[in-house]
């Protein structure tokens, strides 16, 4: 008797990608990792039942539109796109010279970024709409025709805008009202002026802001 090593299906033969010693494949649950005769899943962090619209949080779209003034206006719109919907027509290439994977799709102006060193997920707003087999160099072609390599950091650029988003944390006891007092952020910047936005919630799915740094 014959007896796959998974009964996970792929979704499309372009959502294969091979690392150096097991695959990566996108299915209806998420993208899985097959090793040997082992699977996982590694986007359960980002794909999981309780999805939380981030541009849907007050100022949120002040934020975006601040941080990436060149992108388009349905930009919000674009990235509030259900993970696993997102799924339905994703790509992905492997970055060898720094372990990284780009999951990408052509009807989508971004990109997510998993960490194989730390397994941890991110998201570039790259528009790509297809890969080229250059192993071990990302390249990829945008949606203006350029040849990208994702592997090489572009240096002619001094500043990267960023827009980044903490996970919910508890203070402790809550039932109990807290104060917050102070927001204090390290790092190393280009800019000094950064806003921040500090949001708090009773239930974890009714948001409110509670203060930014910026006056309007």
């Amino acid at each position: 008797a014959r007896q796959p090593v998974t009964r996970d299906v792929c979704l499309s033969k372009n959502g294969i990608c091979q690392l150096d010693s097991s695959v990566l494949f996108t299915t209806a649950r998420g993208i899985m990792r097959l090793s040997g005769s082992q699977t996982e899943c590694v986007s359960e962090a980002i794909a999981h039942g309780i999805l939380l619209d981030t541009v849907q949080l007050p100022y949120a779209r002040k934020l975006l539109a601040m941080a990436f003034p060149a992108a388009s206006n349905n930009l919000a719109e674009r990235l509030s796109v259900p993970f696993r919907k997102f799924l339905d027509t994703c790509q992905m290439t492997y970055d060898y010279p720094n372990q990284l994977v780009f999951a990408f799709s052509r009807n989508y102006p971004y990109a997510y970024v998993l960490s194989l060193q730390s397994g941890q997920w991110g998201m570039t707003l790259q528009s790509i709409h297809y890969s080229v087999n250059a192993y071990p160099e990302a390249l990829v072609v945008n949606s203006a025709g350029e040849l990208l390599d994702l592997s090489k950091p572009d240096v002619s650029v001094n500043e990267v805008p960023v827009f980044m988003m903490t996970r919910p944390f508890t203070l402790g006891h809550r039932d109990l009202l807290k104060t917050i007092e102070t927001v204090i952020m390290r790092g190393v910047f280009f800019n000094t002026e950064i806003p921040i936005a500090l949001y708090g919630s009773r239930d974890l799915i009714h948001w409110h802001l509670v203060r930014t740094s910026q006056k309007s």
